[in-house]
């Protein structure tokens, strides 16, 4: 899927999470290890934007630890919250 824009980051992330939902998965961040959702970021010239990883502490605050331009090198794991987390918790996953 094209990916070079906010809005095809923004179509993208939202097809994966959707799809690593449904088989319970999720995307482990590198920096914290917790299970996160892909969540498209604005950059400075608001056209290209780019990818952050987004989870829920346990506090129940969210935090994005990491970001990256491309989606290569993630690393998928168990999420056994998958279906309404996020959504539960404030819907940043759309």
């Amino acid at each position: 899927m094209p990916q070079a824009n906010y809005e095809e980051k923004k179509t993208l992330a939202n097809w994966i999470n959707d799809q690593l939902r449904t088989i319970g998965l999720a995307i482990r961040c590198p920096r914290s290890g917790q299970p996160s959702l892909l969540q498209p970021a604005t950059t400075r010239d608001h056209e290209t934007g780019r990818f952050r990883l987004d989870y829920v502490d346990e506090h129940g605050h969210h935090r994005n630890p990491s970001s990256f331009a491309d989606l290569s090198g993630l690393t998928l794991m168990p999420e056994s919250l998958s279906v309404t987390p996020f959504r539960s918790r404030g819907g940043r996953n759309r």
